[in-house]
């Protein structure tokens, strides 16, 4: 869908895809990428909208309104605020936690795998389930165990990771304050 409307807008304003990719920074090869079914990252997808003066839900073939501009509310604006105000490795952080919070079927019994893993404690299955500070965790749950119980276990999980983290980090500090005595 996107490859159609960006060749259309390229055709439409005289130009090549190629062109129009150099003229924002990028490859000219990046257009054979997304022709052969690739999409641009969002910032991408704003350079582009900026340059066809196109909203970004146009490109991507959502809206047939080229220039339908919906204000933020302010709660969004805010939060864009925040984020852009962030150093790098904290934006990464809280991309990491919102798709945390934007997988809960990662968190429930019907997304575990159905491998049955047999211990002398008894019987377990697997549980994947967003990690603290971003990727993903493999919990053994009860083979039984119901989705609230899924969830309380992999939630004292991530404290466990947290507080585990805490502690290195405080330990760093210790040796060096150690280390410049």
């Amino acid at each position: 869908m996107f490859w159609n409307v960006y060749s259309s807008l390229c055709s439409s304003n005289d130009t090549s895809p190629s062109a129009v990719a150099i003229a924002i920074g990028l490859s000219n090869s990046i257009a054979t990428k997304w022709k052969n079914g690739a999409y641009p990252s969002g910032d991408i997808l704003v350079k582009l909208s900026e340059y066809f003066n196109v909203s970004v839900d146009y490109l991507l073939g959502l809206d047939t309104e080229p220039n339908r501009n919906t204000p933020l509310s302010d709660d969004i604006q805010e939060l864009i605020d925040l984020y852009n105000s962030l150093p790098e490795r904290k934006q990464g952080e809280v991309k990491g936690f919102i798709k945390a919070l934007t997988e809960p079927s990662r968190k429930t019994a019907n997304n575990a795998d159905n491998d049955i893993i047999e211990t002398p404690k008894g019987r377990y299955k697997v549980a994947h389930a967003a990690a603290f500070g971003g990727g993903t965790m493999d919990i053994l749950i009860p083979a039984n165990a119901s989705p609230d119980e899924i969830n309380r276990l992999i939630d004292e999980n991530k404290t466990a990771q947290r507080r585990k983290k805490n502690e290195e980090v405080g330990n760093k500090i210790i040796d060096a304050v150690n280390k410049n005595k």
